[in-house]
């Protein structure tokens, strides 16, 4: 019979193995152990990266979008107003909302860098016109 201390071909069992060198097993889980959390800690950093860059361009894109929506509602709600007080229902409706809808459309390019500031479309240069 086999002895139950060795199995074939010689190797230890894992008790065996344990108690033959456990200041070696230590350092050896303790290295991989190292191993890992510099591996999790270097993904970790891309992944926050990642994260912070998505959450960036959600904010942009929420801040655009509600921008947009309330230059429409103001435009719309003032048009209604005026209507109201003047008696032109549909007219003053459609065009302030129209404007508002070009407020929204205009402020979203300038907020995106598409299009310039207001002060800038005025002047050639920081200093004011060049004549």
């Amino acid at each position: 019979m086999a002895d139950h201390g060795k199995q074939q071909g010689g190797e230890k069992t894992g008790s065996e193995r344990v108690t033959a060198g456990p200041d070696k097993r230590f350092s050896e889980i303790s290295a991989r152990i190292a191993a890992e959390r510099k591996e999790a800690e270097a993904a970790q950093g891309q992944t926050g990266r990642r994260t912070a860059a998505v959450g960036n361009t959600w904010g942009s894109a929420f801040r655009l979008g509600s921008e947009f929506v309330a230059a429409v509602l103001v435009g719309g709600g003032l048009g209604y107003l005026i209507d109201r007080l003047l008696g032109t229902l549909p007219f003053g409706l459609i065009i302030l909302l129209l404007a508002g809808f070009a407020a929204g459309i205009l402020n979203m390019a300038r907020t995106a860098g598409r299009a310039p500031k207001a002060g800038e479309r005025l002047n050639d240069g920081p200093d004011g016109p060049t004549d």
